[in-house]
């Protein structure tokens, strides 16, 4: 009985390795996938949001309580869309790197816009901690997570001036070349 026992148990130990292995060879294929890519779309967890076609026309809470389209956000110049969550470490070097952007002069302030699926009240703590200047508004509803099955973040989407999709990543490790994001936001 005590062989039996042993044999199973050395058995279900091999298939979580086994399991475990198949995990993060996956994982490790993906993430090779993503660091090969140069170009900033990266085939993500949605397919409905795609390069040329126009961004989507959402209703956003204010900080006022207030709504507004984006639509109406897109700037003369184009625009930067965040969508980020509190919390996530990953949305958080992203937003760095956007803030890091304006501090620099290279993408004004008023192009980059912050989208989060959390209460304002709670985004807007957390945007005062690391220093965010750009505004950010609430998808509570996750209109936009649901309509475009977008299921990861953060992920940031490039709009040009006439709302056309240029680009997106849901990459936080990539670096932005802001002559590169300027002439697609001008197009």
């Amino acid at each position: 009985m005590n062989k039996l026992v042993k044999n199973v148990g050395v058995g279900i130990l091999v298939l979580v390795i086994a399991a475990a292995g198949m995990y993060l060879g996956m994982s490790v294929k993906s993430m090779q996938a993503s660091q090969d890519s140069e170009f900033l779309q990266h085939s993500g967890p949605t397919s409905k949001l795609q390069v040329g076609t126009t961004f989507p026309d959402l209703e956003l809470i204010t900080s006022d309580s207030g709504t507004i389209r984006t639509s109406e956000m897109i700037d003369q110049d184009g625009s930067v869309f965040v969508f980020m969550e509190v919390g996530c470490p990953p949305c958080e070097t992203m937003t760095q790197k956007w803030q890091e952007l304006i501090n620099s002069g290279e993408i004004a302030e008023d192009q980059v816009i912050g989208v989060s699926f959390e209460e304002l009240k709670y985004v807007q703590t957390y945007a005062k901690k690391r220093g965010l200047t750009f505004p950010i508004y609430a998808d509570t509803g996750m209109v936009f997570m649901r309509n475009y099955g977008v299921a990861e973040f953060p992920l940031a989407v490039v709009v040009g001036k006439a709302g056309e999709v240029k680009m997106y990543t849901f990459d936080a490790r990539v670096s932005f070349d802001a002559d590169e994001l300027n002439k697609q936001m001008s197009d």
